[in-house]
């Protein structure tokens, strides 16, 4: 059944009599489509198929007169928005929507019109990663009113639920060094993201004992597996809670160039994004897209051999765990945006510039990380581990 979502619509009622308050005086008798007023792009959720959307065009003065407006998709509009705001969203594949009309009226007397529903049917052709939009542009007014500026163009950003597959990385058989092909032997800027939720929080005290998460880093001596303790050298850049005086849920970013300590308090059965952008002289902390915390650093060329889960020295492999779930690791040879962080927080486009590997983490059986990447960095567990996947009710993301 479709779902017109009649809270916009009553929205917009109440707020076009306030923008006629507020801007009559710069904009007299003027247009704009209903859910711009702060922002031209506007979340469309989806919950099932079909879902429906309905674009409504708005006025700053009651009309005196049925006043036609018509519409058109844009779906060439996409590649100017992402060059504009330095993201990277995607038209709709065409098969997957339609539109109600492509005129709609404000009748005499009022400051809304009818709706042009924009309905998705399928996701067939969704693309895993890519976040897509559907522009649609006023292209003409009878009567000649003018449109407020930057309000002619709604995005309909899609918003999915994803669910997804994730190891439980607590037990000691998780703590491993993947050392991979094809290494990068020089990264002065970059930027690391992993998501991570944590059924437990460990209080070991602040006499060393530390919760070790992820790392990436190494040479060309580093070993795959569980390895010497003095040969853990694949964690130049380190995430782990529990460091020294830190309460048992704030986060350590340990790198090579310096250090960032969380602003954040992590809580227990919550996803974090987590990203470390750094541009060789400043490293930022951001959580969930959101910039945490931040610190000078020295100038250091990481590179990346390999990557770790847990701490996989002889000896320690069950003494630092966290207790929790991992997705998502990405390394990319760039600093990302906060905007490029926001928008893919629930994944990316392989094929995105600059993105070095990329680790989904989703596989759901067997004990290999696909690199999703072009060139294909697989990491596995060689040992016989037997990787414990979780999917239930914890495993969703909202684009």
């Amino acid at each position: 059944m479709k779902t017109i979502n009649k809270i916009l619509l009553s929205a917009a009622a109440i707020l076009a009599p306030w923008l006629t308050a507020c801007d009559r005086e710069s904009f007299g008798d003027a247009l704009y489509i209903t859910g711009t007023e702060n922002e031209e792009i506007v979340t469309f959720a989806i919950d099932g198929f079909p879902s429906s959307y309905p674009v409504t065009v708005s006025s700053t003065e009651k009309l005196e007169k049925d006043t036609y407006v018509d519409l058109r998709v844009r779906l060439d509009l996409v590649d100017e928005y992402n060059a504009r705001m330095g993201v990277n969203y995607y038209p709709i594949p065409e098969n997957s929507f339609s539109i109600s009309t492509t005129r709609v009226v404000i009748e005499a007397g009022s400051y809304i019109s009818s709706s042009a529903v924009v309905e998705i049917d399928n996701d067939d052709d969704f693309v895993s990663g890519r976040v897509y939009l559907i522009p649609i542009e006023i292209t003409d007014i009878e009567g000649g009113l003018d449109i407020i500026p930057n309000s002619n163009v709604i995005y309909l950003k899609i918003s999915r639920t994803l669910r997804f597959y994730a190891p439980d990385i607590g037990n000691s058989s998780m703590s491993y060094q993947f050392i991979m092909p094809e290494p990068v032997t020089s990264l002065p800027v970059f930027t690391w993201e992993v998501k991570l939720m944590a059924t437990e929080f460990v209080d070991r005290g602040n006499t060393g004992g530390v919760t070790r998460v992820c790392a990436f880093g190494g040479d060309e001596t580093s070993q795959h597996g569980v390895v010497p303790d003095t040969d853990t050298n694949c964690d130049q850049v380190l995430i782990r809670f529990n460091e020294g005086d830190d309460p048992a849920n704030v986060m350590r970013v340990t790198a090579r160039g310096g250090n960032i300590t969380s602003n954040t308090a992590f809580s227990t059965y919550q996803w974090y994004n987590i990203a470390i952008v750094n541009d060789g002289t400043t490293m930022t902390l951001y959580v969930n897209g959101e910039r945490d915390n931040s610190a000078t650093v020295t100038a250091t060329n990481y590179t990346l051999y390999g990557v770790q889960i847990g701490m996989p020295s002889q000896g320690y492999t069950g003494s630092q765990l966290f207790y929790g779930r991992m997705s998502e690791m990405r390394l990319w040879s760039r600093t990302l945006t906060q905007r490029e962080l926001r928008s893919a927080i629930c994944g990316v486009d392989p094929s995105t510039d600059g993105l070095i590997s990329y680790w989904r983490m989703d596989e759901g059986q067997g004990n290999t990380f696909y690199d999703s990447s072009p060139v294909g960095r697989d990491i596995a567990y060689t040992n016989g581990a037997q990787i414990n996947w979780k999917y239930d009710d914890n495993n969703k993301c909202v684009e």
